[in-house]
């Protein structure tokens, strides 16, 4: 009976933690998770190896929990919904107030991961390889009376005056290359070390965000930069008290990404950005027949990394993931992923391009067992919507009036499949 309870007591506390924490957002510019199995747990993965991926992606000191070799190969599909909306300042009369969507169809989210620990070794070495960020607009160009920050050229019932971008496009693709190895220095304890290294490629046109070209009529455009590279680490730790309970904690240290260059008619323009370091601390627990649950604490140094300059803050979030062993072969999930908005809203022109403010994400999914070598993941996730506004002229003009409002949201779909032997 005492058992029974406190499975009771358990379940309704895990339950009540799932629906009280309200305030969140995707996790800025990063990925939630790396691969189907993590995802659908909402991307908790520090103390809960159920996959390479998740693995590598969160906390590789808990490859001590995996045998033999692990090979995860994913393909995610995000098909992302943004917006922008904007009225003039009252000195321009006013005017606007339409919605302009944008035209960005599917992105593709691939992952790789290898785990690779021979029996009775206390020693795991991994490799992965995968989209760990990214985002892509593309919004075309509207009348200056419907929505003026996507108005093209002077308007002269305006006095001559620029006060859009025209048409928009951006592109942000962050990819990830680790290699990571665990040592096991007893049999609950493990720590891990891994060297990242970080392939991006950011474009956005109009460069609106480069120094002394933020305005419509000093903006300037650009196809694109070249690939950028950057490096960082990782650290990890993971405790297994044999008795249900596990405990994570890791480090992803700032990426340190060299300039970002563009060749433009001005001559070429740099802007410098940085990945965030990520402290993540989570715990798991699989002491009840068939279930197992996970929670994820993170924390984001968006400060450091140089996101001030377009209105981010530092910000905690938040995964937490549940899955069910229905059969030998069948294993359901249930995920959720949140936190607090990274966003000044003062700060909403800024980030026209790149609307990374959703602020719920709960994802469900499954896995099939062929059999002991060989077993498929299938998940779906939905962002759920959300919008920022801010001043049309950004916070040095926040007096003048006119708004600027931006709105996301985002369906992911992600299969996987795993190879053991």
């Amino acid at each position: 009976m005492r058992n029974h309870r406190l499975k009771f007591l358990f379940s309704i506390s895990f339950i009540l933690l799932f629906v009280c924490v309200s305030q969140s957002l995707a996790q800025g510019v990063m990925f939630r998770g790396a691969g189907a199995v993590n995802q659908s747990m909402g991307g908790a993965a520090t103390a809960a190896p159920l996959s390479a991926g998740g693995a590598l992606y969160w906390n590789p000191a808990t490859m001590s929990q995996f045998y033999g070799t692990s090979i995860d190969i994913d393909l995610g599909i995000a098909m992302p919904e943004s917006s922008i909306s904007s009225t003039l300042p009252a000195a321009y009369g006013g005017l606007g107030g339409g919605t302009t969507e944008s035209d960005t169809g599917a992105i593709p989210i691939p992952n790789v991961a290898i785990v690779r620990r021979q029996e009775d070794s206390p020693v795991a070495l991994g490799f992965s390889f995968g989209a760990t960020g990214g985002a892509k607009t593309n919004y075309e160009s509207a009348p200056w009376y419907s929505n003026p920050i996507l108005s093209s050229g002077p308007v002269p019932q305006l006095g001559g005056a620029e006060v859009g971008y025209g048409n928009l496009s951006s592109s942000v693709q962050i990819l990830q290359l680790g290699g990571h190895m665990s040592y096991s220095l007893t049999e609950k304890l493990s720590f891990s070390f891994s060297p990242i290294l970080t392939i991006g490629e950011i474009a956005c046109d109009p460069l609106y965000l480069v120094e002394g070209h933020q305005t419509p009529d000093t903006a300037i455009h650009s196809p694109g930069g070249r690939y950028v590279w950057g490096a960082g680490f990782m650290v990890g730790m993971f405790y297994d008290t044999q008795c249900g309970w596990r405990f994570g904690v890791s480090y992803k240290s700032q990426n340190w990404i060299e300039p970002i260059e563009f060749n433009t008619t001005y001559g070429k323009k740099t802007l410098k950005l940085d990945l965030p370091a990520v402290l993540s601390i989570g715990l798991s627990y699989d002491g009840f027949e068939r279930w197992l649950f996970a929670c994820d604490f993170r924390y984001y140094f968006h400060e450091d990394a140089g996101f001030d300059q377009v209105g981010w803050s530092d910000m905690f979030a938040m995964s937490i993931g549940a899955q069910y062993q229905l059969t030998e072969r069948v294993a359901l999930r249930v995920g959720y992923s949140m936190n607090e908005n990274q966003l000044d809203s003062l700060f909403s022109r800024a980030c026209i391009a790149v609307p990374l403010i959703p602020q719920h994400a709960l994802f469900i999914g499954g896995s099939y067992r062929f059999d002991e070598h060989m077993a498929f993941h299938l998940t779906y996730g939905h962002v759920f919507k959300a919008t920022a506004s801010g001043p049309f002229g950004g916070p040095a003009a926040a007096a003048l009036g006119g708004d600027v409002t931006i709105a996301a949201e985002a369906d992911e779909l992600a299969a996987g499949v795993t190879f053991n032997f």
